[in-house]
C-alpha cells in the first residue's frame, strides 16, 4: 500500500495488512497529535497560560515518542495506539478543565477521543476510552450542578473570539481528517486485496491449464 510521508513512521518489520492498516492509522493519528500539541503550546504559551503551556508537552514529547515506539516496534502496535490515546485524553481532559468545563469551546474532544478510539483500537480497548470520556464529562456536569468554580482564564475580545473558533472547529476539522485518512487506507486495503486476488486467480488459471496438455493428433501408418 501506498504510504507516503508517513513511511518513516511505518515499523520497519514485515506486518499482516490488518497491522499494517493499523499502523497507518496510528502514524496519523500521532502526526496529528503533535501538531496539535505544537498548536497548543505556542498559543497558551504566548497567551501566559502555563497550565496549558505544559499540558501541551504530553502531546509535544509524548506523541515522537509514540512513533519512536511504532516505528522501532518497542510495543505491540496496540499497545502503542493505547499510549497515544492516554495522552489525547489526558490533554483533553486538561484543556477542557482549566478553560470552563462544560462552558468550554473545547467541549467536542471528548467525542474526538472516543472517535479516535474506535478507528484505532475497536473493541474492549475503545469502549474503555469512551466510558473513561463519559465519566469525565459526568464529572464535569455534578461539578457544574454542585456549584464548584472551575479555573477561568481571562482573554481579550480578539483572543476570546480566536480561542472561540478554534475551540469548536478545531475537533471537528481534526475528526474530519481522521475519517477522510481512515476511508482512503480501508479503501487502498480493499484494492490491494482485490489486485492480489485476481492475480492468484490468473496464476491458478495458468496453472491449471499448464497441467492439462491438448493431446496431439494421431498419426496413421501408410
Amino acid at each position: 500500500m501506498q504510504q507516503g510521508l508517513l513511511a518513516i513512521f511505518m515499523p520497519q518489520t514485515k506486518l499482516s495488512p490488518s497491522e499494517e492498516l493499523l499502523s497507518r492509522m496510528l502514524a496519523f493519528f500521532a502526526f496529528c497529535g503533535l501538531v496539535i500539541g505544537l498548536y497548543s503550546g505556542i498559543k497558551w504559551g504566548r497567551l501566559g497560560n502555563d497550565a496549558l503551556m505544559q499540558g501541551s508537552f504530553l502531546l509535544i514529547i509524548g506523541m515522537p515518542l509514540a512513533l519512536l515506539a511504532l516505528r522501532n516496534a518497542w510495543l505491540p502496535t496496540r499497545g502503542v495506539a493505547n499510549f497515544a490515546m492516554a495522552l489525547i485524553s489526558s490533554y483533553a481532559m486538561i484543556l477542557i478543565y482549566h478553560l470552563g468545563g462544560l462552558h468550554s469551546a473545547h467541549i467536542f474532544w471528548p467525542l474526538v477521543v472516543i472517535g479516535f478510539a474506535y478507528l484505532l483500537l475497536g473493541g474492549r480497548s475503545a469502549a474503555f476510552w469512551a466510558l473513561w470520556q463519559m465519566v469525565f464529562v459526568f464529572w464535569l456536569i455534578r461539578l457544574q450542578r454542585s456549584g464548584v468554580e472551575l479555573p477561568n482564564f481571562d482573554l481579550s475580545p480578539r483572543d476570546a473570539m480566536l480561542n472561540e473558533y478554534s475551540g469548536y472547529m478545531l475537533p471537528v476539522l481534526t475528526m474530519w481528517l481522521a475519517q477522510w485518512y481512515s476511508s482512503k487506507v480501508r479503501q487502498q486495503a480493499l484494492d490491494g486485496a482485490q489486485q492480489n486476488l485476481d492475480e492468484a486467480e490468473r496464476v491458478g488459471k495458468a496453472a491449471t491449464a499448464g497441467s492439462h496438455p491438448k493431446a496431439r493428433p494421431r498419426t496413421t501408418s501408410s
